[in-house]
């Protein structure tokens, strides 16, 4: 008569398999753990080497990331105001060495930079950072590496804002700067530092910051990857048109100033002029009120300035400007500027860092 297994060796069995099922698990959690671990850390080492902090006649004044193994350099546009200045770079890699600006792209806030040497033999080759292939989507986490209040090595969290570019205007530059929003509050020393994704590919530059009375407001400026491999492509300094003022939109300015036009009047405000620029030259005053440009109505900064960027300078644009009071329009036509004309006709000039108080600034902060 065959014998029926016990009870006790079936619940064995079960224990036993139980057990075993656990301490799986618990090795599964224990590899993951270090696979994340090793990640994490893998992911600052991978990019580190890239990193270069940028002087301008000595001083610290801003980061950028080698976009080759041949030591080109890319940083932002607003560090070199103008030719003449003394450039080193500082990299784990080269240590401190000497560079030359290739390339300038003001309307982006790029700079193409060159490690310097006699003898190109003694060039080391150097690590770089790979594009990423498109713009990062809304809630993207990101990471910003450079060098705030003169900190070195450091990297930042922020995630991406907006699912598509905008301008925002830095007084510095005395240019609007075509950029991708980023929530992160960030430093004054963090210029031409690198955006990376999770991957550590580049997917953007840091330009500037949102600020109210100098303080940043936790929103960042970050130059789009599309922008930064056509500059990558070209090597060539831009030329980039503008109208020399900075706009905000009818609906940001205070009621009573709102009331001085008929209701529901759209456009733009003139809040800036640059003295003797495109715009003042064709008798724009500050507080006029941009309705259309070339014939269409226009009612918010991107599209004026994407229709402005569709030019070429010294190309003329008409914009239609509303009297106060409903007393009707008037035209007026600018022959559009160039942002990079100090590169351009490559002048030497006094060197000069730009000031650390200015660096990264909005000015135009929203209003309350």
């Amino acid at each position: 008569m065959p014998l029926k297994p016990s009870c006790t060796t079936g619940r064995f069995s079960r224990s036993l398999g139980i057990v075993l099922l656990v301490a799986l698990f618990v090795a599964w959690l224990a590899s993951s753990s270090k696979a994340e671990e090793k990640k994490k850390t893998s992911f600052y080492d991978r990019v580190r080497p890239a990193l270069v902090e940028v002087l301008v006649d000595g001083r610290l004044c801003g980061s950028g990331c080698f976009v080759d193994s041949d030591g080109t350099v890319l940083s932002s546009s607003h560090l070199f105001p103008r030719p003449g200045m003394r450039i080193e770079l500082l990299s784990v890699v080269v240590g401190r060495h000497e560079a030359e600006v290739l390339a300038i792209d003001k309307g982006h806030d790029l700079a193409l930079l060159k490690l310097k040497f006699d003898d190109e033999k003694e060039k080391p080759k150097t690590a770089s950072l790979d594009l990423a292939n498109r713009l990062p989507e809304v809630g993207t986490e990101l990471f910003q590496f450079g060098t705030p209040l003169f900190r070195r090595g450091i990297v930042q969290r922020g995630s991406a804002a907006r699912n598509e570019t905008a301008f925002e205007y830095l007084s510095d530059q005395k240019a609007y700067v075509e950029i991708l929003h980023v929530a992160a509050t960030l430093q004054r020393g963090t210029s031409g530092g690198p955006w990376v994704d999770e991957t550590g590919k580049l997917v953007g530059l840091q330009s500037g910051v949102m600020s109210v009375n100098e303080v940043p407001v936790g929103m960042a400026f970050m130059v789009p990857v599309g922008a930064i491999r056509e500059f990558l492509a070209s090597r060539t300094t831009a030329a980039t048109p503008c109208l020399g003022m900075a706009l905000e939109e009818l609906w940001q300015q205070t009621a009573d100033f709102i009331a001085h036009f008929p209701q529901g009047t759209e456009g733009l405000v003139v809040k800036l002029l640059e003295p003797k620029g495109p715009a003042a030259r064709a008798g724009f005053q500050e507080m006029d009120l941009i309705t259309a440009v070339d014939g269409k109505p226009v009612a918010e900064v991107g599209p004026l300035l994407r229709h402005v960027r569709s030019k070429k300078p010294t190309e003329k644009v008409s914009l239609t400007v509303r009297l106060p009071h409903g007393s009707g329009d008037r035209e007026a036509v600018v022959s559009l500027g160039l942002l990079e004309t100090v590169w351009t006709k490559a002048k030497p000039a006094k060197p000069a860092c730009p000031s650390s108080k200015n660096l990264d600034r909005n000015p135009l902060p929203s209003k309350e």
